[in-house]
């Protein structure tokens, strides 16, 4: 076995085995090389490798991450977070940080395609928490006229996927998202009781109803130690590890 592949494998089997949790901080280059006694290069190389096999996030400026691989393809999914744990049989509970009015910026406008008079939109915070664990941070932008009547429900028991249905009588028809590694701010970190120095998955999304219009743009934080997305059939579906 090549010395490349040594250092690829041993890594590996620290990630896997929780010596270097997911989200954790790999020691540096020159740490591996000092560890491995062998050269930056060959480093290098085995961090590319897993990398791209999804063993590793690489953030500019952060440093190499764990990471356990999401097994991921295009596609989407017309549960919501909530509605795909029941479905398996898990409960979820939501604590509710925020639930506030306010101005949408121009990154807002562009997800929910919202008209020029249309200048404000819900957002609602949560901590979504599973078998007593902080699993993810979500922060929910939701158009106005809809929000205005979820918030006679309540939010912290209720999928708001299925508050769509109720109240617009109209079922999400798709959900398009983006999934990439991102060094939490320190609220996040606090609410998902990570460490200091880690990395989280970032869950952006745009669920729309069944007349194509969108009804809710969505920044989700998750935490990678427990925490990963499986995918089939072309639907990226999240997995609770």
């Amino acid at each position: 076995m090549t010395k490349y592949q040594s250092v690829i494998d041993d890594i590996k089997d620290r990630i896997l085995n929780g010596v270097w949790p997911s989200g954790s901080l790999i020691p540096g280059e020159m740490e591996l090389c000092r560890i491995y006694d062998v050269s930056r290069i060959t480093v290098r190389r085995a961090l590319e490798e897993l990398s791209s096999a999804g063993y590793a996030m690489r953030i500019q400026g952060k440093g190499t991450f764990a990471s356990i691989p999401p097994q991921l393809q295009s596609g989407s999914s017309k549960l919501g977070f909530a509605q795909y744990m029941g479905k398996n049989g898990i409960d979820v509970v939501s604590k509710l940080l925020a639930d506030e009015k306010i101005e949408a910026d121009s990154n807002i406008k562009r997800k929910l395609l919202l008209h020029d008079d249309e200048k404000h939109v819900w957002h609602f915070r949560r901590v979504r928490i599973v078998k007593g664990i902080p699993i993810a941070v979500m922060d929910t932008y939701v158009r106005t006229q809809t929000a205005d009547k979820m918030r006679s429900y309540d939010l912290e028991r209720e999928s708001f996927f299925s508050l769509y249905e109720r109240i617009l009588g109209k079922g999400i028809s798709r959900n398009i998202f983006s999934i990439s590694a991102v060094v939490p701010d320190k609220d996040v970190k606090r609410y998902l009781k990570m460490p200091r120095i880690s990395a989280g998955i970032l869950l952006e999304s745009t669920a729309f109803i069944e007349d194509e219009v969108p009804i809710q743009y969505d920044i989700s934080v998750f935490n990678p130690a427990y925490y990963k997305f499986t995918s089939a059939e072309g639907t990226i579906s999240p997995t609770s590890l």
